[in-house]
């Protein structure tokens, strides 16, 4: 099962309030914890952000509150919690520039508007099935999820950064640290959005596909084709055909005529 499902499972049960009180207790645990050790690793050194650890603590806690979110709008809304939606592409909230080389060449190439390898999808998803495919696709929401969360709180970094509120008793911050570990973040989280909704989009083609072929109708048996009709005969070609009638008796009664003047001359 997705991990999305599990935890959608586990908090639908429970009341408005009772969801407002686990957004907020995720909140208060990512503000407390994540910010400080988050500080320490990537924001006064030169580490480097690894935006695939679905199963962090932190990652996990952000999943909760997400889904929670969720929840609450659709019933808001009166509408279905769905799993299979497309989800936004984002767009960069700061204006530095990446400091590694891996990193400001997937950022150029960004600016670019290179995209995602689409071919790659189409062999990925080759062969399964659509309940197979939806785990494809549940599997790269998982991995959303977590650039989602790290591109969201570093990009709240770089806001408290920019306006002073960074402050450590021993080490300067490390700037180069937060635009880089920034774009990772982003860059890992855009090609993810496009990921996610290029699967979408071809699984839903091919359901549609499905769904069309059973529905064609059986073919009618074949009957003989029709004769065309045939047009009149021209004025011309019946005067041409009655012309030629008449000349051949005027011949044939001329000849006849001759011979029998002939036999009785003779006699």
């Amino acid at each position: 099962m997705a991990i999305e499902q599990e935890v959608y499972n586990t908090l639908n049960p429970l009341s408005d309030a009772q969801l407002q009180e686990k957004i907020q207790q995720a909140t208060s645990y990512i503000e407390k914890a994540f910010f400080r050790n988050f500080l320490l690793d990537f924001c006064f050194g030169t580490s480097h952000l690894d935006v695939t650890r679905l199963n962090d603590m932190y990652v996990q806690s952000y999943r909760n509150k997400y889904v929670a979110q969720k929840i609450l709008e659709c019933r808001k809304d009166s509408k279905p919690y769905t799993f299979f939606e497309p989800v936004p592409v984002p767009t960069p909230a700061i204006e530095e520039k990446p400091v590694e080389p891996e990193t400001i060449v997937r950022e150029q190439k960004y600016r670019n508007n290179s995209g995602i390898n689409k071919q790659q999808i189409i062999d990925d998803l080759k062969g399964k099935t659509i309940e197979e495919s939806k785990e494809y696709i549940a599997t790269l929401k998982a991995r959303w999820h977590s650039a989602t969360f790290y591109t969201e709180v570093i990009r709240e970094i770089y806001t408290r950064y920019k306006e002073g509120k960074l402050n450590d008793s021993f080490r300067k911050v490390h700037p180069p640290a937060i635009y880089e570990n920034y774009w990772r973040a982003f860059l890992s989280l855009n090609d993810l959005s496009l990921q996610i909704n290029t699967a979408i989009a071809l699984t839903v083609a091919r359901v549609k596909g499905i769904g069309t072929n059973n529905n064609i109708p059986a073919p009618t048996p074949s009957t003989a084709p029709t004769p065309e009709p045939q047009e009149p005969p021209k004025e011309e070609e019946k005067e041409d055909k009655k012309g030629i009638s008449i000349t051949t008796i005027l011949i044939g009664g001329g000849l006849l005529l001759g011979l029998v003047y002939y036999l009785k001359k003779k006699h």
